[in-house]
């Protein structure tokens, strides 16, 4: 799980970050966490963002309840 975590971050692509953030999440699901305790964490610089991100006013950004999947997302993306 880790290791996919690991890839989404410093990926500079939006969809290999997408698809290693689904894997992560279905590995903690499906089973539990079982990397070692040894492996190296790299330093917060090797995190990549997208060329040009798309910014836009929060009052054009669709309102997303809290009950909703997608209200969720929000909530925990927020968080981090």
């Amino acid at each position: 799980m880790f290791s996919c975590i690991e890839k989404a971050l410093i990926s500079d692509s939006i969809q290999e970050t997408l698809e290693m953030t689904c894997l992560a999440f279905e590995k903690s699901i499906n089973s539990p966490i079982e990397e070692s305790l040894s492996r190296t964490i790299l330093p917060i610089e090797r995190v990549c963002f997208p060329g040009k991100p798309l910014w836009v006013s929060p009052r054009e950004v669709p309102r997303r309840r809290l009950g909703s999947d997608a209200g969720k997302r929000s909530f925990i993306h927020a968080i981090a």
